[in-house]
C-alpha cells in the first residue's frame, strides 16, 4: 500500500499554494504538476513583485487514485 499525501489522509478538498512571480522555477513546477492558476495579486509581494495563487482540487489530482478522489 503506497503512502498518500497528507491532503488525501486528511480529507482535504482542495490544496492551495502561492508563488512570487519572481520564481519562475516554482512557477513551472507548480504548473507541471497540475495546479490551477487562480490569480496574480500584482505587487502582492513587494513593489513589482506579485504573488501567484494556485488551487488543485483532489478530483483533479493525477497523483492520487480513484478512491482517494471519491473519499471526501
Amino acid at each position: 500500500r503506497g503512502r498518500q499525501p497528507d491532503e488525501a489522509r486528511l480529507g482535504r478538498a482542495v490544496v492551495l499554494a502561492s508563488v512570487l512571480s519572481t520564481n519562475e522555477r516554482s512557477l513551472a513546477l507548480v504548473r507541471h504538476v497540475g495546479f490551477r492558476e487562480l490569480c496574480l495579486v500584482r505587487d502582492g509581494y513587494a513593489p513589482g513583485v506579485g504573488i501567484h495563487m494556485f488551487e488543485m482540487r483532489r478530483e483533479d489530482c493525477r497523483w492520487l487514485g480513484a478512491s482517494m478522489k471519491e473519499a471526501a
